[in-house]
């Protein structure tokens, strides 16, 4: 079965922090069989070329020799690609551009580091802006981990999901074969029937879709809840909406998680 997204967008620096996300985009374009799209962003300063016109050719070939390592890698691997190196005045500008220039319904990035107290500092300046901002969804790829082998974990907030939620997520897990474990988060004891009703509900669709499904409630913080929930279940992927009440909380779990986790954005939704 196919994955849910046919216009990926790889963003990469080609350091090592960008490993597990690069390897997660080449593996989504060999499963299609079509080329990969990827940008490496480049903060444009023409200030400090004016200042340090060395410096800043030195910086032009780095880039230039990292787009050429990057393509080779890619060519071993057997995966066509198109890479752009993008200025911008922020690097996330550079992102979000190309994605819209291409229309792509993915975006996959890199998280920074090993999961510890600083969130923000973990998911990054770029990542940060381009998960608040993009108009499609963002898949953050931890340094450790990449593609999901185990379960996919699809959380919810006390209430309905959002359009074509879970059916992204039942795709995703039944394009690997594997169980989706749909976990609703009630900030309280009193919301918990709430809950319930939208994990029954998410259920009912995952199953029609021919997912195989299993749902339960917590009680608490979302972003905790579904760290705790993705442990217990072996879950090494989770999807979440990303409309405006969780981008805190998105950015919280992903800088958190141990895992990748998609940030779901209704395809072509402004953010």
């Amino acid at each position: 079965m196919t994955l849910p997204f046919t216009r990926p967008l790889l963003v990469t620096e080609h350091v090592e922090f960008d490993r597990m996300a690069e390897a997660v985009g080449l593996e989504m374009a060999r499963r299609s069989g079509q080329q990969l799209d990827a940008v490496l962003p480049l903060v444009d300063n023409p200030e400090f070329a004016l200042a340090a016109p060395e410096l800043a050719e030195q910086a032009d070939a780095e880039a230039a020799a990292k787009a050429e390592a990057f393509e080779a890698m890619a060519r071993v691997a057997g995966v066509p690609v198109a890479l752009q190196v993008r200025r911008a005045p922020e690097r996330s500008q550079a992102v979000l551009a190309v994605a819209d220039e291409l229309a792509a319904d993915l975006i996959v990035i890199r998280r920074r580091g090993q999961r510890a107290l600083l969130s923000r500092l973990l998911v990054g300046e770029m990542g940060a802006k381009v998960l608040a901002h993009a108009r499609c969804s963002v898949l953050v790829v931890p340094r450790v981990g990449g593609w999901w082998k185990r379960a996919v974990l699809l959380g919810l907030e006390a209430e309905a999901a959002e359009p074509g939620l879970v059916p992204c997520a039942a795709q995703l897990a039944r394009a690997e074969g594997l169980p989706l474990h749909v976990v609703a988060v009630a900030p309280r004891a009193s919301a918990r029937a709430v809950a319930q009703a939208a994990v029954d509900a998410a259920l009912g669709q995952a199953r029609a879709l021919g997912a195989e499904a299993h749902g339960r409630v917590r009680v608490g913080a979302l972003p905790a809840e579904l760290i705790a929930a993705a442990a217990e279940l072996q879950a090494d992927l989770i999807v979440l909406p990303r409309h405006c009440e969780l981008r805190g909380a998105a950015e919280k779990l992903i800088g958190h998680a141990g895992c990748s986790v998609l940030a779901h954005v209704p395809h072509a939704a402004a953010p």
